[in-house]
């Protein structure tokens, strides 16, 4: 599957974003407010008008010239990047700004890439603790299996 996202960056610096596991494919960007570009004038929301401001973006349904293909780039202040990422490698990706407190501040995420709803890796071990309790993995499994084991273990 490949997924078309349009990342928008609303602040007045520039993010270096990297995904691991995956490359992307920038395919547009543009200005949240185009008579501002790199700061030459000051910006203003109110000239964003996301009718228009998207226009000049290849048909989402259709294949587009690639301009880069990366791990890495950087959405500059006041724009927005629009990448696809074609979702062909199972497991829990990050995806996060490369400034280690925005990271921190919660600029980051997980790509959950699946095969028929599982990831191809074997589970934890069953003594793996769980939440952060004294509960294990075997427990979480029985408890939500509904067996007679998950009865007598409190999670």
């Amino acid at each position: 599957i490949t997924y078309e996202i349009v990342l928008l960056n609303w602040e007045g610096q520039q993010h270096p974003w990297h995904i691991h596991g995956h490359s992307l494919q920038i395919v547009g960007q543009g200005w949240l407010d185009p008579v501002a570009e790199w700061r030459k004038q000051r910006f203003n929301a109110t000239r964003f008008d996301p009718k228009t401001a998207f226009d000049h973006l290849p048909d989402h349904t259709k294949p587009a010239p690639v301009k880069a293909q990366v791990d890495t780039f950087t959405s500059a202040p006041h724009s927005f990047v629009v990448f696809r990422l074609t979702a062909d490698n199972p497991g829990a990706w990050m995806m996060h700004c490369h400034m280690d407190y925005h990271l921190e501040a919660g600029m980051g995420m997980l790509w959950s890439v699946e095969e028929d709803g599982k990831y191809s890796l074997p589970p934890p071990p069953d003594d793996f603790r769980v939440c952060n309790r004294d509960a294990t993995y075997a427990a979480a499994r029985a408890l939500q299996e509904g067996t007679a084991a998950a009865r007598g273990t409190q999670l």
